[in-house]
């Protein structure tokens, strides 16, 4: 079973070798010519993108590559490199360990101490920050054992689902509705939950949430 990288790798492989890039490539196929960027091969919100079986075709018969060739192409990737991992290391603890030891201000979230680390598909995983559900701090929202996936690099804007931290130590989850000069206001997740308006000195830090597990 080929993984994503492995199939990227081998599309790759196969652009070089007919003196391309992949944007040519992708025109070559009659493919956007972004289709095969290395952008678009991770969502912003840390989805793997992966080629579909059309583009797959397109490309294949275009340069005159055939499936098995293709195959050994993957596979030779993983043989040279048997230690790439598609995945990277994310920093990880529960919700419950981050409220115990609560980072003061934004800044000092990613300087927290005790984080473990965790193998995390998505290369910039080393911005982000894993936090699992414990409990039932997060319901109805999140359910126990479920993952966050949080950037501090990460811009807010109106409508997306954070996690917030209040100065009591209260951590909770809340869609964002607007953020004023002088506090922020959030929505629940579910319906009938009312507006939630914290003053912006009451908070040690508002996220973006990227991932959810399913």
């Amino acid at each position: 079973m080929f993984t994503h990288s492995d199939l990227w790798f081998a599309l790759d492989e196969i652009a070089a070798r007919n003196g391309l890039t992949p944007s040519g490539l992708a025109r070559l196929a009659g493919l956007d010519s972004t289709a095969l960027n290395k952008s678009k091969r991770v969502a912003a919100e840390g989805r793997l993108r992966w080629p579909s079986t059309e583009s797959l075709a397109k490309i294949l018969e275009v340069t005159n590559t055939s499936l098995e060739d293709f195959c050994r192409l993957a596979a030779g990737k993983r043989s040279r490199n048997p230690k790439t991992s598609p995945v990277t290391a994310a920093r990880f603890t529960t919700l419950q360990a981050l409220r115990d030891k609560m980072p003061p201000n934004l800044e000092s979230f990613d300087t927290a101490e005790d984080w473990e680390y965790i193998a995390f598909p998505v290369p910039h995983a080393n911005n982000v920050f894993v936090l699992e559900v414990s409990g039932n701090s997060l319901e109805p929202y999140y359910q126990d054992g479920e993952m966050l996936v949080v950037s501090p690099d990460a811009p807010l804007r109106r409508g997306d689902r954070v996690l917030f931290a209040r100065k009591s130590g209260f951590i909770g989850a809340r869609r964002l509705l607007r953020k004023t000069l002088t506090s922020y206001e959030f929505q629940g997740l579910v319906a009938g939950d009312g507006p939630l308006i914290v003053p912006e000195d009451d908070l040690n830090w508002v996220l973006r949430i990227v991932w959810v597990s399913q």
